[in-house]
């Protein structure tokens, strides 16, 4: 009986298929940065239909780009979208009245910011520099820039330490 090899595509823009062991290590892989390690994701598909339904309207959320999202699971203890303010006459001071760090540290005075490609722009690169030393000038606080690319090495980093046969597929 001839079997047919199926093909795992990979869902990520930095890593390629050499940099895993085996396909297990991509399906687990794809499953978690793709958001589907969620336990409710049924239930909350199915909440959002019945308040389609009865009229109710959901409160506005931020939505975590899928790194975030990952990140948030390799350190569940970290507090997410944490505001700074620039303080009573911060933005005529400042030009900013307000900065949302995507991770906060609060034991070590350390915020961890997800970067995607925006950042590496000429412009990103001076709104970060900017931003990280006024919330230094003004928190005390350190800025811990991991790129998207950190991030799907750290999640791959997991997987092996935790072992594949630990993860649960499921949608």
């Amino acid at each position: 009986m001839n079997e047919i090899a199926l093909s795992i595509t990979l869902s990520s823009d930095y890593l390629t298929k050499e940099d895993f062991e085996n396909d297990k290590e991509i399906a687990v892989f794809n499953s978690l940065l793709n958001g589907y390690y969620e336990a409710d994701y049924k239930s909350k598909i199915f909440n959002k239909l019945i308040n389609v339904f009865i009229g109710e309207k959901e409160k506005p959320v931020f939505k975590n780009t899928k790194h975030e999202k990952v990140f948030s699971i390799l350190f569940p203890d970290l507090e997410q979208q944490v505001t700074f303010g620039t303080g009573k006459g911060g933005y005529k001071e400042w030009g900013v009245k307000k900065f949302t760090a995507d991770f906060y540290d609060k034991k070590e005075n350390t915020i961890y910011e997800i970067d995607g490609e925006s950042h590496f722009t000429e412009i990103g690169k001076l709104k970060d520099r900017y931003r990280d030393g006024l919330l230094r000038l003004l928190y005390g606080v350190n800025t811990l820039r991991i790129t998207n690319e950190e991030v799907e090495i750290m999640l791959l980093e997991r997987i092996r330490k935790v072992g594949v046969e630990k993860f649960v597929i499921s949608k």
